[in-house]
């Protein structure tokens, strides 16, 4: 979340954290400020791949707001 975002009142909520040994994965949803409850996306899931115990790579995906799914 970038300060923008948190001075309009945006807050994240964790829903969900599994990690295995290659794999991280976070789960959660985002609450938008009351004058404006678009202002983000209402869900994520953050993939992080892990080498030899460090990140590799991270993929952020965003929950689309119609309901339908997909990625931003």
């Amino acid at each position: 979340m970038v300060e923008e975002d948190r001075a309009a009142g945006v807050r994240c909520r964790l829903d969900a954290v599994t990690a295995g040994r290659d794999l991280v994965l976070v789960e959660g949803g985002v609450i938008g400020p009351a004058d404006d409850p678009d202002h983000c996306p209402p869900g994520f899931v953050w993939l992080q791949a892990l080498e030899g115990g460090r990140g590799r790579q991270v993929r952020f995906l965003y929950a689309a707001r119609d309901g339908g799914g997909g990625t931003a």
